[in-house]
């Protein structure tokens, strides 16, 4: 028998060696790669410049509609919205003299009241409603009364802010719900006036209600809560009652003759109790279906959905500059607020923080890798409770925040020598999808028209008055000769 060769041989032995040896020097490496000493004193004790951060992301757990128990802003007492609403405002209006205007715009009034309600703990409440002097009637003693009253409406940014934030919460809370129902597998549904069952489409069960039996309530793909939308309809056909005038009959067969004579085979357009049904009512803040149908454009260019790309007629059918992806929205650099539209970021940091990064980046004319360091100072200062401006350290970002407001150090540091260093290439988060949109930002001087201005470049012309090549010396050491004896002639 030949001799083979054992797990334990000289040769796997040292091939083992090898590796642990490799295994060693990379940690030792790296130990020293990421040692306090390689960083600024500043860094120090804290997490490492080049450890990856990841920016919170909060949990959307709370269904959109459901009953929420609240309390009152300035009482205990509680409240269930949105069945509650009414009675909530109309609560803090005659108890504590606090108005809430366009109440049916706040597309969360839990969430909206706990902002000013934390707000309230250090800030009295005339700093962010607008305060009006009044005379009131006591019911108690008939009597005259004067005081304040203080109403909290969206003509002060902050609170426009909000009541935006939460819109575009909400329309993509009903996204997702509206994506889940498109492919839901428990779906099944019988036709409301026959006996066909449907399963997991809910479009082929509306398309079958509006082509076989001319009872339309809108394009599939423009409705949402589904369920609940058919659940009420059933209701109103059991009650005998015609969902288009809402009359009552006595039986089926009578209802049935009546929406087929008077073509009421549709829901009632005027009924505010089917807007909740229909993604154009969350599109866009302020607005319903009855002001977006106003608009002058709406038959000829109806708004769709925003898709992966942005689109544009005369651009390259292989451009991938615009795609998008899964990219998700960017979040301020000085509180948790998060956008998917650049714009709208900056302009939420411009009138929120009073930091015009737009004005900054044009009036220093940074490049691009200028303003990823910049970023990504503010996002290590921020992250380490440090004043972006003159450095000064605190406790807690609110702190450091309320620091930045009451100084006015919403700005960056005079000497750019501050950010404008190497270290600050390395992302401060590494899912900081801010850098990922420096490119959609407009750069530099703007034109009247709102376009980047066009910039003329002129060739320089360099006149060479005195050259090497005039020397004969040194033209004869440089030019070869030829076998017959001639040299090769390089004067014009």
């Amino acid at each position: 028998m030949g001799d083979s060769q054992s797990p334990t041989s000289p040769g796997t032995s040292a091939a083992s060696a090898g590796a642990s040896a490799v295994d060693q020097a990379e940690k030792a490496w790296k130990k020293r790669y990421f040692s306090d000493v390689n960083f600024p004193e500043w860094t120090k004790s804290q997490t490492p410049i080049t450890t990856p951060l990841v920016l919170p992301e909060e949990p959307n757990d709370r269904r959109y509609g459901s009953e929420t128990r609240t309390t009152c802003l300035k009482c205990p007492k509680v409240f269930s919205v949105p069945s509650q609403n009414l009675d909530l405002v109309a609560h803090m209006t005659m108890e504590h003299f606090i108005i809430v205007d366009e109440p049916h715009l706040i597309s969360d009034i839990p969430a909206y009241l706990d902002y000013y309600r934390r707000k309230l703990e250090h800030t009295p409440i005339g700093d962010f409603a607008f305060p009006h002097h009044v005379k009131v009637t006591s019911k108690d003693k008939g009597q005259n009364v004067e005081g304040d009253i203080f109403i909290l409406c969206d003509r002060r940014p902050e609170d426009r802010e909000l009541r935006i934030q939460l819109q575009m919460k909400r329309l993509e809370q009903v996204l997702e719900v509206q994506e889940k129902e498109r492919s839901d597998p428990t779906f099944n549904r019988c036709c409301l006036f026959c006996r066909h069952v449907f399963q997991r489409e809910p479009a082929e069960l509306f398309n079958h209600l509006a082509f076989d039996h001319n009872f339309s309530v809108g394009q599939p793909h423009n409705l949402v809560f589904v369920d609940e939308l058919l659940d009420l309809l059933e209701k109103r056909m059991e009650e005998m009652m015609c969902v288009f005038c809402e009359k009552t009959f006595k039986t089926r067969e009578v209802l049935k003759e009546h929406m087929r004579k008077k073509g009421h085979k549709k829901i009632n357009p005027k009924n505010s109790l089917y807007d909740r049904f229909y993604i154009v009512n969350y599109l866009e803040f302020g607005k319903n279906w009855e002001a977006v149908s106003k608009e002058p454009d709406f038959d000829d260019d109806p708004e769709e959905l925003p898709n992966g790309f942005d689109s544009d007629e005369n651009e390259d059918e292989n451009d991938w500059s615009d795609w998008r992806g899964d990219l998700q929205g960017a979040v301020c650099l000085f509180c948790s607020v998060n956008y998917t539209d650049i714009d709208n970021l900056l302009t939420h940091m411009t009138s929120i923080h009073d930091f015009d990064f737009q004005h900054i980046r044009n009036t220093l004319k940074l490049s691009f890798y200028q303003q990823v360091k910049l970023i990504n100072y503010i996002r290590r200062q921020v992250h380490l409770h440090a004043c972006l401006f003159c450095g000064d350290k605190f406790g807690s970002k609110e702190e450091m925040v309320e620091h930045l407001t009451v100084k006015e150090h919403f700005k960056i540091p005079e000497d750019t020598e501050m950010w404008d260093q190497p270290e600050y290439f390395f992302p401060t988060y590494e899912n900081d999808n801010f850098l990922h949109f420096l490119d959609d930002v407009e750069m530099f001087d703007k034109g009247s028209a709102g376009e980047a201005k066009d910039v003329t470049i002129y060739p320089e012309d360099i006149q060479v008055k005195e050259s090497i090549l005039e020397a004969p010396e040194f033209r004869e050491s440089i030019c070869p000769r030829r076998s017959h004896g001639k040299r090769m002639n390089y004067n014009k």
